[in-house]
């Protein structure tokens, strides 16, 4: 049987063990490890340019973006106060009704109540609100 050298190690072999490919002879491992270095340096290269792309839209973001996404912050804050505090006022109307002379609307009351409790306490600890 004839030997073969790998073009990358220089390691012989038998014919039977050859990868030919770019008309070229390579020992298996070292084929796959050079097409596992040329697969990391695409996956790098493609990382760089994903990296280039983010920081020339980065600077490339105007005031008024900048303004516009500080003014959506803004508006959706006042909204998550306002939902709070409509809460809240359900919860004193609730406590109010509480103290009414008819049983059953006592009852519903406190069952109401227990509602905007619960909604309350999970709507603040969903956009990160402390409980007073």
């Amino acid at each position: 049987m004839s030997k073969w050298k790998c073009e990358i190690c220089g390691v012989e072999f038998e014919n039977f063990h050859a990868q030919g490919f770019d008309n070229k002879i390579y020992c298996p491992l070292c084929y796959f490890k050079k097409e596992n270095q040329e697969l990391k340096k695409q996956l790098e290269d493609l990382f760089n340019e994903n990296s280039k792309l983010r920081k020339k839209l980065e600077k490339s973001m105007t005031f008024q973006d900048y303004e516009h996404t500080l003014n959506k912050k803004i508006q959706l804050e006042n909204q998550q106060k306002e939902f709070i505090e409509y809460l809240k006022d359900r919860l004193c109307l609730m406590d109010i009704i509480s103290e009414a002379e008819d049983e059953s609307d006592r009852h519903y009351a406190l069952i109401r109540r227990t509602a905007y409790k619960e909604i309350l306490s999970k709507y603040k600890e969903i956009i990160g609100v402390k409980d007073e």
